[in-house]
């Protein structure tokens, strides 16, 4: 086998340890497939990769036969390895007795020191000079490109993690310390109203009849944004019938169109169903006709009111964004996380009578 031929040989081994870290959620184990894939693939002798933290590199996995605990955390302002965290470049080093790169005092002879992206250095060395070259680094730098993506994941993942834990402590701050007060708020307004007639106590329950349902609002995207794993066949129409009976008021009417099976989560499908009714009402008034009608794909629900600037229809999808006094602003929000929830796409378009018109695709139907 020429040069050539291992080169290719290695790079297609190469794509199949990018496919295993797809399965592995630890920074540990990635950079233990990583040093394994420097021994068993590229024929490295000695390897070792480390993780920043607090501007401290910490020696993560080394080469079999090397003990990690004898490797010690260093600076990254110190040596070739803080050199190559800090500038973002690779280096080939081809004897360190000649080299003005690595300074340091070491048995090792030549090496390769790679940036793992902002998480850390990789690094290769050799008793030997001249052990490594050009292909050699081209090699190591598509391993640990490889690397620095899946660490990538495993970071952005573990943000969102984070970020969940916070916004379920906040959910529970508010459940606890806005609806109580909120309760004897409502309970004063309702003793009030029953020894006076004022138009103040009606404005003053319909604000905290808001707050309420800005808080439910709240809660639901803290503790129900996630995705979706129990999913069973659903009635569209039924599901349709329900969530009208929950939201109409005024002289609102709704043309039920649709009568397919999909795969869905009952619950939530019908919470995506009430937010789009009442964001009709809501901006087309009591008297609006609201359509839910079929796609090719999925469905529709579109209504008669003024519709939705061009300009502003990925906007509304917003959390907060409102245009009325009466909406909390959740609401598209909401309905947005329940379609990603599900794996569906959401798009607004123009509807037949020059309304808002919500297409929802990407939805598996289920046969009779």
């Amino acid at each position: 086998m020429d040069d050539r031929q291992r080169y290719e040989r290695v790079v297609t081994a190469l794509h199949s340890v990018a496919n295993d870290l797809v399965e592995m959620d630890s920074r540990e184990s990635i950079c233990r497939r990583t040093i394994d894939a420097a021994e068993n693939l590229l024929d490295f002798d000695f390897s070792i990769i480390a993780l920043e933290e607090e501007g401290v590199l910490h020696p993560r996995a080394v080469s079999t036969g090397m003990p990690l605990e004898e490797y010690e955390s260093m600076s990254i302002h110190e040596g070739i390895a803080g050199e190559t965290y800090r500038t973002g470049d690779s280096f080939l080093i081809e004897d360190t007795a000649t080299s003005e790169i690595a300074r340091e005092v070491s048995p090792w002879r030549s090496g390769i020191s790679l940036p793992v992206g902002d998480h850390g250095n990789f690094q290769a060395v050799d008793e030997a000079p001249n052990a490594f070259d050009e292909r050699d680094l081209q090699l190591a730098e598509l391993l640990v490109t490889h690397t620095r993506n899946h660490l990538d994941r495993v970071a952005t993942n573990e943000t969102l993690k984070r970020q969940n834990e916070r916004l379920k402590e906040f959910a529970s701050i508010v459940s606890h310390d806005l609806r109580n007060p909120l309760n004897v708020a409502s309970g004063r307004v309702e003793l009030a109203a029953a020894e006076c007639d004022s138009e103040h106590l009606d404005q003053a329950e319909g604000a905290l009849t808001r707050m309420g349902e800005m808080i439910e609002d709240l809660l639901w995207l803290a503790r129900q944004g996630e995705s979706i794993s129990d999913t069973q066949p659903v009635t569209l129409a039924a599901v349709v019938d329900t969530s009208w009976s929950t939201v109409v008021g005024g002289d609102a009417r709704m043309r039920n169109e649709v009568g397919a099976r999909i795969e869905a989560d009952r619950n939530r499908l019908r919470q995506l169903f009430e937010n789009l009714f009442r964001n009709a009402i809501d901006h087309a008034g009591g008297a609006v006709t609201v359509t839910v009608g079929s796609l090719e794909t999925g469905f529709f629900v579109e209504d008669d009111g003024p519709g939705i600037e061009p300009d502003d229809r990925e906007a509304v999808f917003g959390s907060g964004y409102t245009t009325t006094a009466k909406g909390t602003g959740f609401g598209l929000s909401i309905v947005r996380e329940i379609v990603d929830a599900h794996g569906w796409e959401i798009a607004i378009t123009e509807g037949q009578d020059g309304g808002a018109r919500f297409e929802i695709t990407g939805v598996e139907f289920v046969a009779d």
